[in-house]
């Protein structure tokens, strides 16, 4: 919370922004925090071993447009399928399933890197770990 906290002070673009923590079992307190919303950007992995799109299916109930960053092959393409497309179809609401970190922030923290240092950083190598 407080490095999302010192980056909104930095950026008067998210000034809107908020972050919210929440139990993701507990669809309530999920969509007491997701109404009124313009986006939900899920990060709160793990998304490992997850069956159930908790803060997907809390979105859709409350019209809420939706990303997330979920790295688990089963549950995405679940989320893909006819069930859940439908669903988002049928409320009008965006949701971008698996965004993802690599190679989506990746990449642009290295153009970030490259306008810093004001030159091509040439070839990037990442690792996991």
């Amino acid at each position: 919370r407080e490095r999302f906290e010192e980056a909104r002070n930095r950026t008067p673009e998210l000034g809107r922004c908020r972050f919210v923590e929440v139990a993701l079992d507990d669809k309530e307190s999920l969509c007491d925090a997701i109404r009124g919303a313009d986006l939900v950007i899920h990060t709160a992995g793990p998304f490992q071993g997850k069956t159930i799109p908790q803060v997907l299916d809390a979105a859709l109930e409350c019209g809420v447009a939706y990303v997330d960053v979920c790295d688990e092959t089963e549950l995405v393409r679940d989320v893909k399928g006819p069930k859940y497309d439908g669903r988002a179809k049928e409320v009008g609401v965006p949701c971008v399933v698996s965004a993802g970190i690599w190679p989506g922030i990746s990449a642009m923290m290295a153009r970030d890197a490259e306008d810093r240092l004001g030159s091509s950083l040439g070839d990037a190598e990442y690792s996991f770990f």
